[in-house]
């Protein structure tokens, strides 16, 4: 996998953060992290690996970025991702474009989003 270098792995805790997401083997997840820049999103994968990891080989993780470049590279890295069937989205900086009932918990790191997210399966680590 990449980008689970240990210095980020310190202080973001990202093994807390998917165990509060309750998430199983299967499910479907997005992951709508603070990106590079200016921009929101997935960014260079680091909390995707770790969602595909939870999710498995037969769940799938929704990689969604506002950036271009982001969701490039993301495509161009999906083997090194994790087992999980991932599927980037690139979607407008304020919207992002995620059907209630399409998954079973969204991630949004560092990112303040306009209550679009999914109501009653976000959780605050």
């Amino acid at each position: 996998m990449i980008h689970l270098g240990t210095s980020r792995d310190e202080w973001q805790h990202p093994e807390e953060i998917v165990a509060a997401l309750k998430l199983e083997a299967g499910q479907t997840v997005a992951d709508i992290e603070a990106g590079a820049g200016a921009g929101a999103g997935a960014g260079t994968g680091y909390m995707v690996a770790h969602l595909s990891e939870a999710v498995g080989r037969n769940g799938t993780v929704i990689a969604i970025d506002a950036e271009a470049a982001m969701i490039e590279y993301l495509a161009k890295h999906l083997p090194e991702l994790g087992p999980a069937h991932i599927v980037t989205q690139k979607v407008d900086f304020h919207d992002p474009e995620l059907k209630r009932e399409s998954v079973h918990g969204d991630l949004a790191l560092d990112t303040c989003q306009s209550g679009r997210l999914t109501p009653g399966k976000c959780t605050t680590v």
